[in-house]
């Protein structure tokens, strides 16, 4: 079941709603308004709502919410979108609380605080059930269902240590959704989340598809010097990876990092090609990478696993050129959704170098049309601050995100994770986000 819940006309067994009695000493709210409006997703049957205390009971009505159970990572100050394993699972129960006999005659409502990384995260998943599976265009979902709610919900913001002027909205991330959907890089009938969330754990190399088949993310290896323990390993050796990226079909390797962090012939003895292609470290590339990035893409005929120290500024940026240029993806919509795919991707100035790339990768004309459609006069302009790291970088940037990680219980895995082995994957299902059964990381 959903979250936490209540329902009213219905056995006790299913009352498990928490009631917030002190919601206004709990809830940071993001406007005065005592009372908000549903919004009727489904006629007569689903809606979903945002505001200081949880909606009065009403006959024939079930309320759940997930504000406890689905919980965004932050790095720093970022606070979403959620993963695709968590959006994954909340579309999943969804759809089985609305095809429930016990829940026939009932009017389901998701409800979530206002406090605004709860209320954004809550409008984002209802928002990702509505294209997934109603099949309603993200602008649709936006500006038409979600009209009331436009002065509360704040956007996501990136995961740099510094001030941010971007603005990555609701809007954003459900049209990359929508966009990864079409091109057949998240399917709601054969994701996997097991996979997912296995193979996004530290220790079993921190991997995400950004494009399924194409380009595989993962943070940055590093040298283990000889006798130290595996819980004091703040990365995996080259040759831990040589199983993975031989289920994957990974052929060639991309570091975007100091070449002084691990031995490249690690790669090249197993048959697996590897480049380097430097750039500082928060900065944006310059044409000669781009160009050379591009290139290297395009003649590979297997998949490509890039990486910077954390896999998710440079290597997000570069990713994101790509998609432009071969699947027409718009820069902002492309942000949101490797923010989904993986979380804390493409920082600072990385965000802006897109935008102005993108007339550039998708043509003058389809770039000038995805400019106005996605609204980028509503993203601001790069910061002095972000003028500078486009040039000089971030330092220790990628450190921090990659001790982040490290320091975060929900990116490690338990021992019997990394025992066993990832989980059994579906026989025949085609998986978008990770291997199959019996690809793991050797140690």
């Amino acid at each position: 079941m959903l979250g936490s819940s209540s329902q009213t006309g219905a056995t006790p067994s299913h009352q498990y709603y928490t009631r917030h009695t002190a919601a206004k000493d709990i809830y940071q709210t993001t406007n005065s308004a005592l009372e908000s409006p549903a919004i009727e997703i489904i006629q007569d049957k689903l809606y979903w709502i945002s505001g200081i205390t949880p909606p009065s009971s009403e006959s024939n009505a079930y309320y759940f919410s997930v504000d406890n159970e689905l919980n965004y990572e932050p790095f720093h100050k970022d606070f979403g979108p959620l993963n695709l394993a968590k959006t994954h699972k909340y579309i999943r129960e969804l759809v089985r609380l609305l095809s429930d006999p016990q829940f026939k005659e009932y009017r389901i409502y998701h409800y979530s605080s206002n406090k605004f990384d709860k209320q954004a995260n809550s409008c984002f998943l209802m928002g990702a059930f509505m294209v997934v599976v109603l099949k309603i265009n993200a602008e649709t979902v936006w500006e038409q269902y979600f009209q009331p709610y436009h002065n509360q919900i704040i956007p996501f913001r990136d995961a740099s240590y510094g001030d941010c002027t971007y603005e990555c909205t609701i809007y954003h991330c459900l049209k990359g959704l929508e966009v990864a959907v079409r091109l057949g890089w998240y399917s709601f009938k054969d994701f996997d989340p097991r996979e997912y969330e296995y193979y996004e754990k530290v220790e079993n190399g921190d991997l995400n598809w950004i494009i399924p088949g194409k380009f595989l993310a993962f943070m940055g290896p590093i040298e283990h010097r000889a006798g130290t323990p595996l819980h004091e390993r703040h990365g995996n050796a080259p040759e831990d990876y040589l199983e993975v990226f031989k289920h994957f079909g990974v052929t060639h390797v991309i570091r975007l990092n100091e070449p002084s962090k691990y031995d490249r012939t690690k790669f090249v003895k197993n048959g697996i090609k590897h480049s380097e292609l430097y750039f500082i470290d928060g900065s944006t590339p310059s044409e000669q990478i781009l160009s050379d990035f591009l290139r290297i893409s395009e003649q590979e005929k297997g998949a490509l696993a890039v990486h910077c120290k954390a896999g998710l500024g440079r290597t997000g940026t570069l990713i994101g050129c790509y998609a432009m240029k071969h699947f027409n993806f718009p820069a902002a919509a492309f942000i949101g959704w490797i923010r989904i795919a993986r979380p804390g991707s493409i920082l600072g100035p990385q965000q802006y170098y897109l935008l102005e790339k993108e007339e550039q990768m998708l043509g003058a004309t389809r770039g000038v049309y995805y400019t106005k459609q996605l609204g980028r006069q509503k993203v601001g302009e790069m910061s002095p601050e972000d003028k500078k790291k486009s040039i000089y970088g971030d330092k220790r940037q990628g450190d921090k995100l990659v001790n982040k990680k490290f320091s975060t219980p929900s990116y490690h895995a338990t021992p019997s994770m990394h025992l066993s082995g990832p989980p059994v994957a579906n026989h025949g299902a085609h998986t978008t986000t990770g291997a199959g059964a019996g690809a793991r990381l050797t140690r």
